[in-house]
């Protein structure tokens, strides 16, 4: 065995030399040997368990030592925690330790960045942009490399899901780091500039085949046959994805994400299309299991479509934390057989439930009934229904203007106008236009964009122009109108002078004829002439019996029993009922006149 002085130089050499795995083996044998710097080999032990991604390891031995440990690296705590998605733990710290101001000490800008990655990771873009900008504006000193907060501002505004971010940018854009381009990329997509993200992802794909990894390039090739399918170009976007499954190692990420989105080509059906075979095709056990190294946004569109496969292939659905595992749980419990029970009777059940639960509160999954429901009662014309359970949402709490009571409007404003109801599409029009505050245009000024232009088209002009103010002095980056309302204008005030250049009657002289409607053109064509009628050709089919010099019965429009010539059958006379023609025979016996009397004998 060796002595502590021997396996000290072997730590630093190790350590040094990025040996991460073996340096741990080290500090645990100079732990058990009871070296006397403990706190310190603790740490490398711990650092080099995280740089080995053994976080799990890294956690155990936090508990094991938590007593030597007690208040000391608290950056390594939030990462691990970061790490293995602790996120009440994570919380927790982190509230104890965050210090915005002192953006300028290398502790709290690595507290800063863990907080940024943790809030990209869990879907709070809006405070990563916040966090990466604070960095950005914050280094003077070059603490960070300017490159890689540019990705990183770029990636948190590329996945937020509100517009104007993207005109608030603090980095530059420097076109020589292809990750930088593909970030720009995102952005350009997310504003839904196809052909600029395309753009983008072309020049990155250019310097990652000179300077970038295989895993890198093959990424930016995925990102670019999503753009191109999203652009209509489907042939292009297969041959991409077809190229990446064939170079990519089976069972690798990029492979199984190649493999996905290959299958959103096709169309597919509950009633025909071998779910169970389809999920095996997926791979869907082991994509589920790599989806922790994806975007918040990428993991939640896979497992959202892993739980719609499972659910029409008549598996059981576990309500867990996500919205729609919690909806589709219930849709579960609620119809025995969603593939083979009729929409009608979807429709009727999942109403019926959703106003049952809707009676007890509006949290938890009841948002998600709500949506589901009302796409079952549209799928079945009932917009009446649709109307009552989004109204019934509303009326639980009027004055909120959250984000599900949002999307409610949304869909409520939609159903009005489907069916007619411009009364209801007023009042609420009107309701959202008097509980706004400057909070919520600020929180979803597109929202309030769309009922400012839903104001204008209902006639309410100073409300809408309120409205139009609001939202121009609290989101000002903001596009308020069409980019051709300006061309527009200046048109519309030199329009009289140039009517009034025009010299009409010199025109008629030169031969030029005025325009005219094709009506007024057919009627002054038609006058005096006689319209032919357009000849029918047809195929005549006659009986097999025609005879072409017989005449036609002349009563051959009228019914048989009509009919001169008609006989009924004797079956048929007999069984004629009251008023009917019957035979004499049987009106003479009937008649008591001629009935032979009979006579009283004498006694």
């Amino acid at each position: 065995m060796k002595d502590l002085t021997s396996l000290l130089s072997d730590l630093n050499v190790q350590y040094n030399s990025n040996k991460h795995f073996e340096a741990a083996k080290v500090c645990k044998e100079l732990i058990e040997a009871g070296v006397e710097d403990k706190i310190s080999v603790l740490g490398q032990w711990l650092v080099s368990l995280i740089k080995s991604d053994c976080y799990k390891q890294g956690w155990d031995l936090l508990n094991q030592y938590d007593q030597e440990l007690k208040g000391l690296y608290h950056l390594e705590r939030l990462y691990i925690f970061y790490k293995l998605g602790y996120t009440k733990s994570f919380e927790k710290l982190y509230d104890e330790l965050k210090d915005i101001e002192q953006a300028n000490s290398f502790e709290n800008r690595g507290l800063l960045h863990v907080r940024a990655q943790f809030c990209f990771k869990n879907g709070k873009f809006e405070e990563a942009v916040k966090i990466y900008q604070l960095l950005a504006t914050h280094n003077e000193q070059q603490l960070d490399n300017e490159t890689e907060l540019a990705c990183n501002e770029r990636a948190a505004v590329g996945s937020t899901y509100q517009s104007g971010y993207e005109s608030l940018l603090v980095t530059s854009l420097n076109e020589d780091s292809y990750d930088l381009l593909f970030n720009e990329s995102l952005i350009a997509l997310r504003r839904g500039d196809l052909d600029l993200s395309l753009k983008y992802l072309n020049q990155a794909s250019s310097l990652a085949a000179q300077e970038g990894s295989d895993d890198d390039q093959n990424a930016i090739e995925l990102q670019k046959a999503y753009v191109l399918q999203a652009s209509g170009e489907k042939s292009e976007a297969k041959d991409i994805l077809n190229d990446l499954v064939s170079k990519t190692m089976a069972g690798s990420t990029m492979h199984l994400l190649a493999q996905n989105n290959l299958k959103s080509f096709h169309d597919f059906s509950k009633y025909t299309t071998n779910v169970s075979l389809l999920l095996r095709e997926l791979d869907v056990a082991k994509l589920s299991g790599k989806v922790s190294s994806l975007g918040h946004e990428q993991q939640q569109i896979i497992l959202n479509n892993v739980l719609f496969l499972n659910l029409f292939n008549g598996c059981g659905i576990q309500s867990k934390k996500s919205l729609v595992s919690k909806t589709l749980a219930n849709y579960r419990k609620t119809i025995a057989n969603v593939v083979l029970e009729p929409y009608s009777t979807q429709a009727k059940k999942m109403f019926n439930r959703t106003m049952s639960a809707m009676s007890c509160g509006t949290g938890g999954s009841v948002f998600g009934s709500i949506v589901l429901t009302v796409q079952l009662q549209v799928l079945e014309k009932n917009f009446d229904g649709a109307i009552v359970l989004c109204e019934s949402y509303l009326n639980k709490n009027s004055d909120s203007v959250n984000y599900e009571h949002r999307v409610v409007c949304y869909i409520l404003l939609q159903l009005y106008r489907e069916s007619g109801r411009s009364s209801s599409s007023n009042r609420l029009l009107e309701h959202l236009f008097a509980i706004v505050k400057d909070n919520n245009v600020k929180e979803d000024p597109e929202f309030w964009r769309f009922v400012a232009f839903n104001l204008l088209a209902q006639g309410f002009g100073s409300k809408a122009e309120d409205m139009f103010a609001k939202l121009q002095r609290i989101s000002p980056e903001l596009q308020l109108f069409n980019s051709s309302s300006e061309q527009h204008d200046v048109l519309s005030s030199d329009l009289d002078s140039l009517v009034s250049s025009v010299d009409v009657e010199s025109l008629k002289k030169l031969g030029a004829a005025p325009f005219e409607g094709q009506r007024t053109r057919m009627r002054d064509t038609s006058l005096g002439k006689v319209a032919k009628k357009r000849r029918v050709h047809k195929n005549r089919k006659f009986p097999k019996d025609f005879d072409a010099e017989r005449e036609p019965n002349p009563e051959r429009w009228l019914p048989l029993k009509d009919r001169s010539d008609f006989r009924p059958k004797k079956k048929l006379a007999a069984k004629q009922t009251q008023g009917s023609a019957i035979s004499r025979k049987s009106e003479q016996s009937l008649d008591i006149s001629k009935k032979n009397r009979t006579k009283k004998g004498k006694k």
